[in-house]
């Protein structure tokens, strides 16, 4: 059986730093805690995701990274019951950047 989605766009990851994303993050799940608190224990809720993109340049020597959200973040997260995720692009140097915004991916659907 599939589900209806509910989104709320707070930005482009493509071209909004991920410092600034979570800042964006924080301050809506801070201002909109009760109804998103709500929404979390609704009926049939399975999975309450908050996307983060992050890009990066593949570095000479770079083998791997790991990241998670910051302190702030996964307090306000866990606070309202969302489950924060990284989609993470990696392009190599000298690589065409082709402005891939998961954002715009998500509309394809």
């Amino acid at each position: 059986m599939f589900g209806i989605g509910v989104g709320k766009r707070l930005g482009d990851g493509a071209r909004v730093s991920l410092d600034e994303q979570q800042r964006i993050a924080v301050e809506f799940l801070s201002a909109n805690k009760d109804a998103l608190r709500d929404l979390a224990n609704f009926p049939g809720v399975t999975t309450f995701p908050l996307g983060l993109q992050y890009n990066v340049e593949l570095e000479e020597g770079l083998r791997g990274f790991c990241m998670g959200p910051s302190p702030r973040l996964m307090w306000h997260a866990l606070d309202v019951g969302v489950h924060p995720n990284f989609c993470v692009l990696v392009n190599k140097p000298g690589e065409v950047d082709h402005g891939f915004s998961l954002e715009i991916f998500l509309k394809s659907w």
